[in-house]
């Protein structure tokens, strides 16, 4: 898929999520079929087995599982990845996030995906999908918002949301960006970038080697 899809850049970055985005949903709904496994993480608590798999089959691991043995597949802490460079290190990673309620009390899922966009081995995209725009508490499917550490420097600095292709820049107002996301308080400028993910990378990157 990763060969498929191409080298990261910003003026493709709408149609590379949604095709990746995309590609999530149909690995989840493959069956499991293992490629390496390790018992040595310690990023989740009780989840210390990472199994990888390669669900489309074409010989490249692209999914991630953390378990807590290898006989019990029960866990949240699960997705998808690539290696969009071609470089051996994951750059877009995607995190199980959920279910929710979406617009006409329908259910559907939210998912955060990470890029690595200059692929230094850390990322610095964070892309939210199915925000609530109106505040009604309802995620809306197909919109998202975007926090970038545009300098680099391991901090937010910048953010958007782009809905349908189309990008709105995000003022902070009182140092803080208002993303709509439901799950999360505003954030403020200069939050630090979460590292759990980083460590996910890590992890799946020694298992692969």
């Amino acid at each position: 898929m990763a060969s498929k899809v191409g080298p990261y850049s910003d003026k493709r970055r709408w149609q590379i999520y949604k095709k990746l985005d995309k590609e999530f949903s149909r690995l989840w709904d493959k069956p499991a079929n293992p490629v390496a496994a390790t018992a040595n993480t310690r990023t989740f608590g009780g989840f210390p087995y990472l199994l990888l798999e390669d669900r489309d089959r074409d010989g490249v691991a692209d999914f991630y599982a953390y378990l807590q043995n290898k006989s019990n597949q029960d866990t949240q802490e699960f997705g998808a990845f690539w290696d969009l460079a071609g470089d051996g290190t994951p750059d877009w990673l995607v995190f199980y996030g959920g279910l929710s309620i979406a617009e006409g009390t329908k259910m559907a899922f939210w998912h955060r995906h990470l890029i690595d966009r200059n692929n230094d081995g850390a990322f610095d995209t964070l892309v939210v999908n199915n925000i609530d725009q109106d505040g009604n508490g309802m995620i809306e499917q197909g919109k998202t918002v975007w926090l970038y550490d545009a300098n680099f420097d391991g901090r937010v600095d910048a953010a958007e949301h782009i809905i349908r292709g189309k990008v709105t820049t995000l003022k902070a107002e009182n140092g803080r960006f208002d993303t709509k996301n439901p799950f999360s308080d505003p954030v403020p400028v200069g939050e630090r970038f979460p590292i759990i993910f980083d460590q996910i990378a890590s992890d799946i990157k020694k298992v692969k080697n």
